[in-house]
């Protein structure tokens, strides 16, 4: 290791050390926001972004209105893997017959390009879900269009679509409820939205190959909403009509139990990063429409956006914060990865970034002296791979972030083949910064990547 790179390693190791409890990091703030209004009427679809001080623009998502060129219905929204787009799916046209995955340019403000484009059916998918993006770096949803719902993925490096039905008995309307690729041990948790009271509310847990589904927690009823979001302490919060403004499955229990009571409903919910204080999250409200931030603990709320007629004009919405992937794995072969380091917008450009792994699961998080959570599996291989690569399965994992602050490390299990299959690593990246509070810039999101050695 060059010797730049070896003095900071060693900083590490010392805030490892110096870990200890409590939370320091400002809860709640955030580098922009997107949320989608949707109805099935055309000319009514909404996106509204807010900037980093809440400061609204918005978009009608119908074709030909300049920034937007199809007539879209953006519901599943989720950042894709270059931590800067947003993949949102759009229908090209009134009869909703041809798909897109748009890529929305926060920046610009605009489509910027289109991932897929093609039929919406039985070969890509015909009635969505939410949308997350899996350690291949692939958009998945799950489509409950026939009678046993189906795990469809995205093939970026195939450019093709995979659909695997999900085990029988698996609830109606699975992922409608929030679906989320867990980066703590992997796989995807889901909720089933009930709808009617003969169809309760439920919380899954699918394999990452989708081969096996069982159920964490099933409601008395149908209790839940559009989207749902895990905290970083297991906790799922679901969305709730009704008496309730949420429910919480906590982390190990079977049940929904209800969150704070409240005349207002929520659309949405999604996590801000694991890294930050407060296990809060964003959400749309329905009635006053608005966007608020919530800290889980209390249930306390502030209040983001207040929306209006003109820019929350529909009443199903959902919350997508910006910049929220910056840690992440993109398939690049049959048996090679690159794993992609990306904080924030590029703040930390020209500074050190250290990428660990580690086969152990990291639960409970190693806290900061200044209150950042780093969720670091701590084995052999973790301590390993903090100081030095280990060539030729990961290499680029200690290094200095390019002018646009990205770095990139490669993972490459070519000579293991498929012996590895199924094992699922545990990624952890920190950016040293000496001006930041513990010389740590940014703790970046953790990240499960489940191993699969393609034919």
């Amino acid at each position: 290791m060059p010797d730049r790179l070896r003095a900071p390693a060693v900083v590490l190791v010392a805030l490892l050390g110096a870990a200890c409890s409590g939370h320091a990091q400002s809860a709640g703030s955030h580098r922009g926001l997107l949320v989608g209004m949707f109805t099935t009427t055309p000319g009514t679809n909404y996106l509204l972004q807010l900037d980093a001080s809440n400061v609204p623009s918005s978009f009608v998502t119908q074709a030909g209105q300049g920034a937007w060129p199809y007539w879209g219905n953006p519901f599943g929204m989720t950042v894709d893997v270059d931590n800067h787009h947003v993949l949102v799916p759009a229908l090209v046209d009134p009869g909703a017959s041809t798909l897109v995955l748009a890529r929305w340019d926060p920046v610009a403000q605009h489509v910027a390009s289109t991932l897929w484009s093609g039929p919406r059916g039985v070969q890509s998918v015909q009635n969505w879900s939410n949308w997350t993006t899996n350690s291949d770096g692939n958009p998945v949803t799950i489509d409950n269009a026939g009678a046993v719902p189906r795990l469809v993925e995205y093939d970026r490096w195939r450019q093709t679509w995979r659909a695997v039905p999900l085990p029988a008995g698996t609830p109606a309307y699975a992922g409608l409820g929030g679906l989320e690729w867990d980066p703590i041990e992997g796989g995807y948790v889901h909720a089933a939205w009930g709808q009617t009271g003969s169809q309760p509310s439920a919380l899954l847990r699918t394999a990452p190959d989708g081969s096996a589904t069982r159920t964490l927690a099933v409601a008395a009823t149908s209790i839940t909403r559009y989207g749902g979001a895990l905290l970083d302490n297991g906790d799922w919060i679901a969305p709730s009509g009704g008496a309730y403004r949420y429910h919480v499955v906590a982390s190990g229990s079977t049940v929904y139990a209800p969150g704070p009571a409240s005349a207002v409903t929520l659309g949405d919910a999604t996590r801000e990063t694991f890294a930050a204080a407060g296990r809060g999250f964003f959400a749309t409200e329905w009635a006053p429409p608005g966007v608020v931030y919530v800290d889980a603990r209390t249930g306390a709320s502030v209040r983001l956006h207040a929306g209006t007629a003109a820019t929350m004009p529909s009443s199903a919405t959902e919350v997508v914060p910006l910049c929220s992937r910056d840690l992440a794995t993109v398939r690049a072969g049959r048996a090679t990865w690159a794993v992609r380091i990306q904080p924030g917008q590029g703040a930390f450009a020209g500074r050190t970034y250290h990428l660990a792994a580690s086969l152990a699961l990291p639960r409970a998080p190693l806290v900061l002296p200044d209150g950042r959570e780093l969720f670091a599996g701590i084995d052999a291989l973790f301590w390993h791979t903090v100081f030095a690569s280990c060539p030729p399965l990961l290499t680029g994992n200690i290094g200095i972030l390019d002018g646009q602050g990205r770095g990139e490390a490669a993972l490459d299990l070519v000579a293991a083949g498929k012996s590895l299959n199924g094992l699922v690593v545990h990624f952890v990246a920190l950016v040293l910064d000496p001006a930041a509070p513990s010389g740590v810039g940014w703790v970046c999101e953790p990240h499960a990547f489940a191993v699969d050695v393609a034919d």
